[in-house]
């Protein structure tokens, strides 16, 4: 009888269980083990640090909208007397700030205020305007928050090194609004402007400050006390204790960064705890609860889903976020930079888990090698079985043919067509792309080292290393560009030779050569003396002619030199940012008078006849030259001008 209760008992609770259950209702994930957790961290974290010389850290672990684990490791600067504490100490996150902007922005779609999918010039007032350069194409929400707006890299003024010379944003937008480039849509280019453009937007729309109106929808209702956007350290929240950040030299060498602050804020410039990363994540993971709260907008959790991929089978974006790679299962989230600090987290939706780094230093390693990006990689595997990439096993086969719609050069879509960073991100981006042994040859994601790559699906190849996968973008049947799976928000763009530094700096290469022939005067005026020969007899304006070439040659030479060390200088990041850079053009715009000297000079060798055709004709070619030199130099942006 009382084996009869017991089953009709079980009977009862699973039928009452079964109509009780809410329809949606999807099993938990098993849920990590905390101690597990704590052990894991504890023992792997410090280890990196101290591998790569790494003063401090913080890190926190939710999961099933529960934190798991918030603490601190190291000191938050080199001669700090106490050491992290993860409640306490607020870490730079760089470009992690933009899913808070992302966030902000979706508290007003979930208003009603903005239209993800309409122009944002009908919320901007007319200075702030994007230019029509696509007629029919206008920019929208949707674009900004998945990088997709197609607008140039802007780099220059985006940084002041004094907080009280940081611009309102509703005058750094008008003046620095950078040129369409992209067609919106196509790729997905990383643009700190356009996150600073979607920071304007809610200021219009809101009528509040940029800040205050992200503390008022985002921060404060999530209990994000320890989190800000503030530009200026005294205006953090009070108490805060903020980490020093440490740039690195390539021996290893840790050196304090500049201070600054940012005009482009809303791009990646807030401060947080570990603690509070975690309410953001549960928030996230939890379409806005926290505590059973719901602290912001349900339409928040549109954040982690695809919202723009360049190709079905490989990482995509989302809003404020992208997919840390190809995998199973999905990894989203968000990693920040910015001159010694990093921070990144990283969400497993299915898992419902949730981790987030943030340390105060660079590393000597390449990104994909870092500590933080190790540290998050074996979290993953370890506490969400996660594997990477799509199903490559089977390869398909392709004619020569076929692979040559793919033959070519690509170079970043994060590039300047307009400032002083030109000539190096193209030429540290460039990526030929050649048909082999029914494969392509090329290189992908930050490592520059080439390989075999196997075609495994529609666009889609693997390496032969089995690390990585490369999707190629199409536009109208043609292919366009390329994107690696492990960075979905740095695409490549197909160029033609043209579009290459190459012919450009061929020319220059060339001219200079010419110069170089010059020292055929001095040596021809050496050979005569020596052999006792009299000199031929020229008029006053063809010796002060040759004179003013050679001079302007040195001139010109010298110029180069300055240049290059200029670009090579391990200030030139900085002063990329804060528009400094453009002092890059100066030594060749200092030369351009001289050269006009030399070519009015080669007009008259011809109308007064200064010397034989030969001669005449050698002069004039040095003249050419020298303008080449200028002209490819402003091509890419290395001469100043006026305009």
């Amino acid at each position: 009888m009382a084996r009869r209760w017991v089953t009709t008992g079980a009977v009862v609770v699973l039928v009452c269980a079964t109509f009780t259950t809410p329809a949606h209702a999807e099993p938990q994930a098993e849920r990590v083990d905390p101690e597990e957790v704590r052990a894991f961290i504890d023992a792997r974290l410090p280890e990196l640090m101290a591998e790569q010389g790494i003063p401090g850290a913080t890190v926190s672990v939710v999961q099933h909208g529960e934190p798991v684990l918030a603490t601190g490791y190291g000191d938050p600067a080199l001669d700090s007397d106490t050491p992290v504490d993860a409640e306490e100490t607020a870490f730079h996150t760089g470009s992690v700030g933009k899913s808070f902007t992302a966030a902000a922005a979706l508290q007003l779609v979930a208003d009603g205020a903005i239209d993800p999918h309409t122009d944002v010039n009908t919320y901007l007032p007319e200075p702030a305007h994007v230019p029509d350069t696509y007629p029919g194409q206008p920019v929208t929400l949707h674009h900004l928050l998945t990088h997709t707006a197609g607008f140039e890299e802007h780099r220059e003024g985006s940084v002041a090194e004094d907080p009280d010379d940081a611009l309102p944003l509703r005058e750094y937008v008008p003046r620095a609004m950078p040129e369409r480039v992209y067609p919106p849509g196509r790729y997905d280019a990383y643009s700190n402007f356009g996150y600073t453009l979607v920071g304007y937007l809610i200021e219009e729309v809101s009528g509040q400050p940029f800040p205050e109106y992200v503390d008022d929808a985002v921060f404060t209702p999530l209990g994000m006390d320890s989190t800000s956007f503030q530009v200026r350290q005294e205006d953090l929240p009070s108490g805060q204790a903020v980490t020093t950040n440490y740039m690195i030299t390539p021996a290893g060498d840790l050196f304090e960064g500049p201070p600054m602050t940012a005009n482009e804020s809303p791009g990646g410039f807030a401060y947080s705890t570990g603690p509070d990363m975690a309410r953001f994540m549960r928030a996230l993971l939890d379409e806005g609860r926290v505590d059973g709260e719901q602290a912001l907008a349900p339409e928040t959790v549109t954040m982690l889903d695809r919202q723009a991929e360049t190709h079905p089978d490989v990482a995509a974006m989302g809003y404020g976020t992208y997919d840390r790679y190809t995998s199973d299962p999905r990894v989203v989230g968000a990693f920040g930079n910015l001159m010694g600090a990093n921070a990144e987290y990283a969400l497993v939706p299915e898992r419902n888990l949730g981790v987030f780094v943030a340390v105060n230093s660079d590393s000597t390693e390449g990104l994909g090698d870092a500590a933080w990006t190790r540290f998050v990689d074996e979290f993953l595997v370890e506490f969400a079985d996660v594997e990477r990439g799509p199903d490559a096993t089977e390869r398909v086969p392709m004619s020569q043919e076929e692979l040559a719609r793919y033959d070519g050069g690509y170079h970043a879509g994060r590039v300047s067509f307009s400032e002083t960073s030109t000539l190096m991100a193209i030429l540290g981006s460039y990526r030929p792309a050649r048909v082999e042994e029914g494969a392509l040859r090329m290189s992908c994601s930050s490592a520059m080292e080439e390989q075999l790559w196997y075609p495994v699906g529609d666009g889609l190849f693997h390496s032969a290393d089995g690390q990585e996968w490369a999707g190629f973008i199409e536009d109208d049947g043609d292919v366009v560009g390329f994107v690696c799976d492990q960075v979905p928000m740095h695409p490549y763009v197909r160029a033609d030779w043209w579009q290459t530094p190459f012919p450009y700096l061929t020319a220059a290469a060339l001219s200079v050569a010419l110069l170089l022939s010059m020292l055929a005067w001095p040596i021809a005026s050496l050979t005569r003396r020596l052999r006792g020969r009299t000199r031929p007899r020229v008029s006053r304006g063809a010796r002060d002619a040759r004179r003013l070439a050679v001079a302007t040659g040195v001139a010109t030479g010298a110029a180069l030199v300055t240049l290059v060390v200029l670009l090579l200088s391990p200030d030139m990041g900085l002063m990329a940012f804060t528009g400094e850079a453009r002092i890059a053009g100066t030594p060749l715009a200092v030369v351009s008078p001289l050269v006009a000297g030399v070519v009015v000079a080669a007009v008259f060798s011809w109308t007064r006849r200064w010397w034989g055709v030969t001669a005449r004709l050698h002069y004039s070619l040095i003249a050419a030259a020298l303008v080449v030199v200028l002209l490819v130099a402003h091509h890419f942006n290395l001469v100043w001008t006026p305009w």
